[in-house]
């Protein structure tokens, strides 16, 4: 009768220490992702492929985070047309 209480124990213990184990992993990953975020910028980008002298409208550009570092010269930060 002992054994099957021991197993139950164990097993329990081995769960919680797998729950702590995924916990701790998603919260490192959450804080990387979140610096991620802090070193990037919203830049302007084409949102398909552009032949050499179309004209661009709303549904050709995009935002997309970039990272800062990294930024291209003369990069749009908004749709307004502002450059970096």
């Amino acid at each position: 009768m002992r054994r099957p209480i021991i197993f139950v124990l164990l097993a329990g213990f081995a769960a919680l220490v797998a729950a702590l184990v995924v916990y701790s992993a998603l919260k490192k990953r959450e804080a990387e992702v979140e610096k991620a975020r802090v070193l990037s910028v919203p830049i302007v980008v084409a949102s398909h492929d552009l032949t050499i002298g179309s004209k661009l409208d709303q549904n050709s550009t995009k935002m997309t985070r970039w990272s800062i570092d990294s930024i291209p010269p003369g990069a749009f930060t908004e749709h307004t047309g502002r450059a970096t």
